[in-house]
């Protein structure tokens, strides 16, 4: 496939997704009121602030973010040539997200500077290590990538991004690419008639396990883990990842089933803790690591960023990464 000129002509990971700016707030004071029935993952829980009143913030934090950027920079950091395929405003922001994109040696060649709708922003209230996110996708118009990758991630895209599915769907299979999809919220809100014929053509499906049951439309809890894998497996992908948490992740082949464990060490802040985790997984696997060293390489480097405020700044570079993970069980 030809590519534009300026442009590249490989790439070992193209990201496709929505970028953001997060604004966090600290309040120095809130209310979490939670329901008297359910429990744990079961339990709602709304996060109360004083109305018609100034609530005291313990400070701001701008960062940068959403999840095609967060792993185009993360595995940037881990020696992976990376470009991204996103759409900024021409705004502040927008020039920020650019400027920050080449600090951290992620091409941004096909970056998309959309004169009429601004650059996605967060407002993020963090409140005990737990994250409320005000949120607004500006409408995008995303086309296929002109360029070829061995590797392309997939991920969060505004509203009615229908569109994009079948030509991404024939770029696929054409290019014979290796695709990491880990679906936005959006896309998991469409279900399998928008984009359950790209999951044939996957080789990794990233999902939480809320996620995975959405997909599903799971009535009830399944008897294992195993089992949740193999019904993810039956709609397509060759490799199926579930993350749970501070329960671990686990992942299978359709041969291996393979349980990590989380590193239990208590986060500051949560945000970016999955995008973290895919990038570890995606950079392993890009740089032909076995599935079971990828867990680790998610695992460590989602610990890593719950330590520090932003989904970006404390994504690992590889040495230290190997350095951590040599320490793992």
């Amino acid at each position: 496939m030809a590519s534009p000129e300026g442009v590249p002509n490989h790439f070992g990971l193209i990201t496709v997704g929505d970028c953001v700016v997060d604004i966090f707030t600290f309040p120095e004071k809130a209310d979490v009121h939670c329901q008297l029935h359910g429990q744990g993952k079961d339990s709602k829980c709304e996060l109360c602030l004083a109305a018609a009143d100034k609530v005291q913030s313990k400070g701001f934090a701008l960062t940068f973010g959403g999840n095609a950027a967060n792993v185009a920079v993360g595995s940037s950091r881990l020696g992976v040539k990376t470009a991204i395929y996103t759409h900024v405003g021409d705004d502040l922001f927008g020039k920020a997200v650019q400027e920050n994109f080449k600090k951290e040696k992620v091409d941004t060649s096909l970056v998309k500077v959309d004169k009429d709708q601004a650059t996605n922003v967060n407002i993020v209230i963090s409140f005990e290590g737990e994250r409320t996110i005000l949120s607004e996708h500006q409408p995008r118009r995303y086309k296929v990538p002109q360029v070829h990758a061995s590797w392309i991630y997939f991920s969060s895209l505004a509203p009615n991004h229908d569109y994009f599915h079948k030509p991404f769907l024939k770029y696929v299979k054409e290019n014979r690419v290796h695709l990491v999809f880990n679906p936005g919220s959006y896309q998991i809100k469409e279900g399998l008639d928008a984009y359950g014929e790209l999951l044939k053509f996957t080789e990794v499906l990233i999902l939480n396990r809320e996620e995975a049951g959405r997909i599903l439309e799971l009535k009830h809890a399944l008897k294992s883990e195993q089992e949740l894998l193999n019904r993810l497996h039956d709609l397509g992908p060759r490799i199926a990842v579930v993350t749970d948490g501070p329960n671990g992740s686990y992942a299978s082949d359709g041969k291996e089933f393979i349980f990590q464990p989380a590193t239990k060490i208590p986060a500051k802040e949560r945000t970016g803790a999955g995008d973290a985790f895919s990038t570890g997984l995606t950079a392993a696997l890009v740089l032909g690591k076995p599935l079971k060293d990828a867990l680790k390489w998610g695992t460590i480097n989602a610990e890593s960023v719950t330590q520090e405020v932003g989904a970006q700044a404390k994504l690992l570079v590889i040495k230290e990464l190997e350095k951590r993970v040599k320490k793992l069980k």
